[in-house]
């Protein structure tokens, strides 16, 4: 798990509407290239890792408290990435901070004045670095806000300015991790929401991310909370917050699950937990602990749906043989398809969507006529039982699209399992001429 410095929070918003990913890059160069030269000061674009920066060290002794990590280093070589050059050092000792072992990436800011030239390549010197992570990117950069000759009368200034619980201006902020494994990633997983991308937002310039308007449909862990601190009116239904994802992996008008990663900022942007928190939903059904969390928030069986369905009998044409009632095969029926007809609505409770059925067909069983042993495999209640209840069974074939439970993720193909397991069925009950039908699923 990695940890973002509060210091940078502005930073790290512009590098999210910039959208820093972790996709795959152009091949570094690694042909070895002269030491980087000093940046002047220049007024800062959002397109600037540093844009956007409300502490702009003052002095040499401002540097010093303000700099997450203080190293001596070796430069190896200049990498071409994405967002520009980056500068690879080698560490040789740490005299603030720990940079974790192995070699770091720096990158210049505008904002703070360097020295006119840098030391000669192969000499060592002490960097004064802001580090910066985020989950949009491969690896920590480090922000060089200062540069200086390795000499003991500068080792000593460091080492009296950080002694005696000198603050660390580097502190804790969002969680994220780059770990491919499931359980690491809802670790550190905030929210987990169904969202629809609407339109980009802002096209990444510092790396291939694009930051895309989203309408949250559904939300199966937290809440898109934004718009109350912000003192905006919030839709309990919907509401709209931005995410960077990476290049080419959302379509507009799509619906995706995303697990995200802990909010603090009052921003409308959300960002990933990890590079691979974004998800269609059968992907996401194909994941164990993923389809749990599904199932937990809305049902993914047919039959799992227990709203009341309801046919009324008034003011309908009947023969004199039919005394003017329905009977409870045509209410079934016509129940019956309201159901189906249910299930062909998109809805933010269950994991799928029915496009189209055929051959449907009911089977109905007075309560009341069904023997002990019949009634014990329903386990129906004593509630249950009454001349003007019946226990009703849907046959029907039908095509989804989604995940459900037990075909899993559709192919297109038809199906005709409604529910799996020992019988349910739907409890259809009778008042007057009024006819109710609901799935016995708990």
């Amino acid at each position: 798990m990695k940890r973002m410095p509060i210091f940078l929070i502005v930073l790290a918003l512009v590098l999210s509407l910039a959208a820093c990913a972790k996709a795959p890059s152009p091949a570094p160069s690694t042909e070895p290239t002269a030491a980087p030269t000093a940046v002047p000061s220049s007024e800062p674009t959002p397109d600037e890792p540093d844009a956007g920066l409300d502490r702009i060290p003052q002095s040499h002794e401002d540097i010093v408290l303000g700099s997450t990590n203080i190293v001596t280093a070796r430069y190896v070589e200049t990498v071409q990435a994405f967002r520009g050059d980056e500068y690879v050092y080698e560490v040789r000792e740490e005299l603030k901070g720990s940079a974790g072992g192995g070699p770091l990436h720096v990158i210049t800011s505008g904002y703070v004045d360097l020295p006119s030239a840098m030391p000669v390549s192969g000499d060592d010197v002490i960097l004064f670095l802001s580090g910066y992570d985020s989950v949009y990117q491969e690896h920590v950069l480090y922000i060089l806000t200062d540069i200086a000759e390795d000499t003991e009368a500068e080792r000593s200034l460091i080492a009296s300015l950080c002694a005696g619980g000198a603050p660390d201006t580097a502190e804790d902020g969002r969680i994220f991790t780059r770990s491919d494994d499931i359980g690491d990633i809802l670790e550190v997983t905030e929210s987990i929401f169904f969202v629809r991308p609407e339109e980009v937002f802002v096209v990444g310039t510092q790396a291939p991310t694009t930051t895309y308007t989203c309408t949250v449909l559904s939300r199966l862990r937290g809440e898109p909370d934004i718009y109350e601190e912000l003192g905006l009116p919030v839709d309990p239904e919907s509401s709209e917050i931005l995410i960077p994802f990476f290049n080419d992996t959302v379509t507009i008008g799509e619906r995706y699950l995303v697990l995200l990663a802990e909010h603090h900022e009052r921003s409308r942007i959300y960002t990933l937990s990890s590079p691979y928190s974004a998800m269609t939903q059968e992907e996401a059904a194909l994941i164990p602990e993923l389809r749990a969390i599904l199932e937990e928030a809305g049902y993914d069986t047919p039959a799992g749906n227990t709203k009341l369905c309801c046919y009324s009998d008034s003011g309908r044409e009947t023969s004199a043989e039919a005394d003017g009632l329905l009977t409870p095969e045509q209410a079934a029926s016509e129940l019956a398809k309201m159901f189906m007809d249910g299930l062909c609505t998109e809805s933010a409770e269950r994991s799928f969507r029915v496009t189209e059925y055929r051959n449907l067909s009911v089977d109905v069983v007075r309560t009341t006529a069904m023997d002990e042993a019949t009634r014990a495999i329903y386990f129906l209640s004593e509630d249950e039982i009454g001349r003007d209840k019946w226990i009703v069974e849907i046959s029907v074939e039908y095509k989804y699209e989604g995940v459900k439970s037990p075909t899993g993720p559709s192919t297109g193909e038809w199906v005709d399992v409604l529910y799996q397991g020992s019988p349910v069925g739907f409890l259809m009950v009778r008042d007057g001429t009024d006819y109710s039908l609901r799935s016995r699923m708990e």
